[in-house]
């Protein structure tokens, strides 16, 4: 073994392998060259960060294992098994980053960091944002930025002695805003989401056995399950609401450019199957069959600088599905049937639109016909998803089928929309009447 002193070290970005599809760190220390391998990018990052800390710190390297001599302890890995909070913050994001609303997923995963672990005195939370946001898009930080994120990492409990209490103690601190004032329900819930991330991560790569983050009951909520269907039934609207908003759509697309005429023809088709306007965009002319859609893309739009070749978008399995599931849903209404069929003899994909011309589509028609007075009801065309869950289940299909047809588990479709379903006593005491009778054949 020979000591390689830090200046002696250089640390390369990840690359990809495109025969392999891993990603690699090279370590180059006096002429040797030493290289790691990883699954994720995320990962190759975290490590890229920890090599180049320990590089500031003045450590000295080992020639045979590329790593710093005080990871001795740890042979055979790649650093300790313990990670900072902010460091799995770091990889959780490169491998969960939710393709809409990056800067809120952000927001939510640095919550989790100034939970578990108090900023450093004179950095305040604006300053930890934003050095987060810069340190996790891979831009380039210096001086006060770079020493920011160092110190936040610094004083970042390890993942390891995270304990249930200590969860306890940051859902205390997501309760109030940086102002001091109390922040909203959602915005609780959504630092709380950001933190699970961050602990999921730990889980899944074996840091710690089990997420310490405990079951929190809020007031209002249901114990044992989410906080009931409020936000559901929110969102949801009338058919002719439903029916007002997409007339409207086609009217204002009349003379404008095409894509404003295939958002109009997609929310359709969401309306009539009850998919996620990911999976509709996802949808090519091989998926088309016989008054049936095979769904088995989920096409979002991440941006550059988080898609493997560059691109604004990117194509992946079905949400919670494994790659290769495929979802046929039925397409009930005539017109849409004639619609996607036409486009399906075209080739290539169905509808070539960007989830931000859909929802300019959308927010500009419901705001013409609701006159601002709709509230939440029918904000966003994924609403039209809840719309058909409500519709199908009040209409008393089985709970199983529309689970299918949603893509979710009956259990997850019993817990999200139970409340939205409006009872038909005197209907439901004479079909289980009929039920309970012994004489009936």
């Amino acid at each position: 073994m020979v000591r390689v002193p830090h200046n002696k070290v250089t640390v390369s970005e990840p690359r990809k392998r495109a025969d392999r599809g891993t990603y690699q760190m090279t370590v180059t220390m006096a002429g040797t060259v030493q290289r790691s391998s990883f699954q994720t990018l995320g990962e190759a990052r975290v490590y890229r960060d920890r090599l180049r800390r320990s590089k500031a710190d003045g450590e000295w390297f080992d020639d045979q294992t590329g790593q710093p001599e005080s990871w001795a302890a740890h042979a055979g890995s790649k650093g300790p098994t313990v990670l900072s909070a902010a460091e799995a913050l770091s990889a959780a994001l490169m491998r969960d980053l939710s393709p809409n609303g990056a800067k809120s997923k952000l927001q939510r995963l640095a919550w989790a960091v100034v939970g578990l672990g108090p900023l450093p005195k004179g950095v305040t939370l604006a300053d930890g944002y934003t050095t987060i946001h810069l340190h996790l898009r891979g831009d380039t930080l210096v001086g006060d930025q770079l020493n920011t994120v160092r110190r936040i990492a610094e004083v970042s409990p390890l993942i390891a002695s995270v304990t249930a209490d200590d969860c306890r103690t940051a859902v205390t601190v997501f309760a109030t805003n940086g102002d001091g004032t109390k922040a909203k329900d959602i915005t609780q819930r959504n630092r709380r989401q950001g933190l699970t991330h961050l602990l999921g991560y730990a889980v899944d790569e074996r840091l710690i056995t089990a997420n310490p983050l405990p079951p929190i009951v809020r007031k209002g909520q249901k114990a044992g399950g989410r906080e009931g269907t409020k936000g559901k039934a929110g969102r949801i609207g009338t058919k002719a609401q439903v029916a007002a908003v997409l007339v409207q759509a086609a009217q204002d697309a009349v003379g404008q450019p095409q894509w404003r005429a295939d958002c109009v023809a997609l929310l359709w088709l969401i309306y009539a199957t009850g998919c996620r306007p990911s999976e509709a965009l996802g949808l090519t002319a091989p998926d088309v069959g016989e008054h049936v859609i095979h769904f088995s893309t989920s096409y979002t739009e991440p941006g550059a600088a988080w898609t493997d070749g560059g691109g604004s978008r990117s194509a992946g399995p079905l949400k919670h599905r494994a790659e290769g599931t495929v979802r046929t849903v039925p397409v009930m209404i005539p017109a849409v049937v004639e619609d996607v069929q036409t486009r399906a003899k075209a080739g290539g994909r169905l509808y070539e639109v960007k989830h931000a011309q859909l929802d300019r589509v959308w927010r500009e028609a419901r705001t013409t016909v609701s006159g601002g007075l709709w509230g939440t009801r029918l904000a966003r065309p994924y609403d039209l998803r809840h719309q058909w869950a409500s519709l199908t289940l009040n209409a008393g299909i089985s709970v199983v089928e529309v689970a299918r047809r949603l893509g979710n588990s009956p259990a997850v479709v019993l817990t999200t929309y139970a409340d939205v379903i409006v009872g038909d006593v005197d209907k439901w005491n004479g079909v289980i009447a009929a039920a309970l009778d012994l004489d009936a054949p």
